[in-house]
């Protein structure tokens, strides 16, 4: 008398057996025909698998590079508008201290006592005390805007 048995294996099939047959599996099938049937389309997906994930890794690499390419291409943009900034600062520089040493030069070479005496020659008298007037700023920036008429006293 024969008794058919059950048994699960560690890759988590599950077989039933009676004395010395052939093992099945739950579904009926022996083992070759289990790994004909199941174990060819999971060799199948697997390769696919194998395919895809190589797929994304390179898609992953070729992103990086790209990343990578934009990256240095705006660094090195970066480091010419740098040096190029440097270039105008320096030439500012250069015209600003020329500019000041033109102004200088003309505000040094004029000559206030050949301009006094034009005047004085034009008719250009010397104010009397009684014609000027002296107003206060109030403690501001020693500044007068003159707003309205200066009264006649």
């Amino acid at each position: 008398m024969s008794r058919t048995r059950y048994k699960q294996y560690s890759n988590g099939r599950n077989y039933e057996y009676e004395g010395n047959t052939v093992r099945r599996n739950a579904d009926g099938y022996t083992d070759w025909q289990y790994r004909k049937v199941y174990e060819g389309g999971a060799r199948k997906k697997n390769a696919a698998s194998r395919v895809w994930s190589a797929f994304l890794i390179l898609l992953g690499i070729a992103c990086a590079v790209g990343v990578l390419t934009v990256y240095v291409s705006l660094r090195s943009k970066v480091i010419s508008v740098k040096k190029e900034l440097a270039s105008l600062e320096s030439e500012l520089n250069d015209l600003t201290q020329e500019n000041d040493d033109r102004y200088n030069e003309v505000i040094g070479s004029i000559d206030y006592e050949a301009i006094k005496e034009k005047a004085l020659e034009y008719g250009m008298k010397y104010a009397n005390t009684d014609q000027i007037i002296t107003y206060s700023d109030d403690g501001g920036d020693d500044y007068v805007r003159q707003q309205k008429e200066i009264p006649n006293e």
